[in-house]
C-alpha cells in the first residue's frame, strides 16, 4: 500500500517538475524533441504558456498571503483588500488555467496591478515590498511580450528609484 502511494507521488512530482522544467526552458525544448508530433508546435507552445502562467500564479499566490496578513495586522485594511482582491483574482485565474480554459485576468493586468500594489505598499511605509518587486519584474519577460515587457520594467524602476531615493538618505 505504501509503495503505490509512495510511486503516485513519485509520478505526481515527476509531472510537476516536468512541467515546470518544460515552462521555464526558453526555446530550449522544441517538440521535435519531446516526443510531441511536429505540427504540435502552437498547442505546444500555448501549453507551455498556461503552465508557465500557472506556476507563476501560484507562487505569486503564496508570497502574497502573508503581506495580506500583514497589512490587516497593520491596520492598513484599503491596501489588505486590494491585495486580497488580487490574491482571488491569482487563485481564479488558476484553476481556469488547470481546466483549460481562458484565464480571468491576462498577465498583464495581473502584473500591472501587483506592480501598483508593491509601490503604493512602499509609498505606505512598507519598505518589505521591495523584495517582492524583484519576482515580479522576473515574470514579466516570461509572460509579456518584449515591447511591452521593456516598457513596464523601465517605468516600475524609474517610479520606485525616485521613491528608494526619496525616502532613504544616502550615508
Amino acid at each position: 500500500m505504501d509503495s503505490k502511494r509512495a510511486t503516485a507521488h513519485d509520478n505526481l512530482w515527476g509531472q510537476v517538475k516536468g512541467h515546470f522544467t518544460e515552462s521555464f526552458s526558453g526555446e530550449m525544448l522544441f517538440p521535435q524533441f519531446t516526443g510531441e508530433p511536429a505540427d504540435a508546435g502552437e498547442d505546444w507552445r500555448d501549453q507551455r504558456w498556461r503552465n508557465a502562467y500557472r506556476y507563476i500564479l501560484i507562487l505569486l499566490a503564496a508570497v502574497l498571503l502573508p503581506i495580506i496578513a500583514y497589512n490587516y495586522y497593520v491596520g492598513q485594511w484599503l491596501l489588505a483588500g486590494a491585495v486580497g482582491i488580487l490574491w482571488v483574482v491569482m487563485l481564479v485565474n488558476v484553476v481556469l488555467l488547470s481546466a483549460g480554459r481562458e484565464a480571468l485576468a491576462s498577465p498583464l493586468a495581473v502584473l500591472v496591478a501587483s506592480i501598483g500594489l508593491a509601490i503604493a505598499a512602499v509609498y505606505v511605509g512598507q519598505d518589505f515590498a521591495l523584495y517582492f518587486l524583484y519576482p515580479l519584474l522576473v515574470a514579466v519577460p516570461v509572460l509579456v511580450r518584449w515591447r511591452a515587457s521593456r516598457v513596464i520594467c523601465l517605468s516600475t524602476l524609474l517610479l520606485i528609484m525616485a521613491l528608494v531615493l526619496q525616502r532613504f538618505q544616502p550615508m
